[in-house]
């Protein structure tokens, strides 16, 4: 049952956050950026009795996925406003994530 409510409310934030970026869409990514599933997450692992020092892992973990995803989303940003189509800046999105992501582990950061 409390899986349910967990999926419900995570549901109900994102679908929110998809209405406000249809009609604002700078505001709709102003909230997207927020730290809302970070936050819900820290929620939900304490709801299920994770200790702090599991929680400060876990968010040690969010800071360090912050360095790619910012590539993913720069690289995104780009090839939309080079005029690709919105599945290959995706897929170049993903692409820099993921090299991001294996640099990092490569150098041990």
């Amino acid at each position: 049952m409390l899986t349910l409510i967990k999926a419900l409310l995570s549901g109900a934030i994102i679908g929110g956050v998809n209405v406000v970026a249809r009609r604002s869409p700078k505001l709709g990514g102003l909230f997207a950026a927020m730290p809302i599933i970070s936050m819900l997450s820290v929620l939900w692992l304490r709801v299920d009795r994770q200790s702090n020092s599991q929680i400060a892992d876990f968010l040690v973990g969010v800071l360090w996925g912050l360095v790619p995803t910012m590539a993913l989303l720069v690289a995104e940003v780009v090839a939309l406003r080079r005029g690709l189509s919105l599945w290959l800046a995706i897929a170049l999105g993903v692409a820099a994530w993921l090299g991001v992501t294996a640099a990092m582990r490569w150098l041990k950061i």
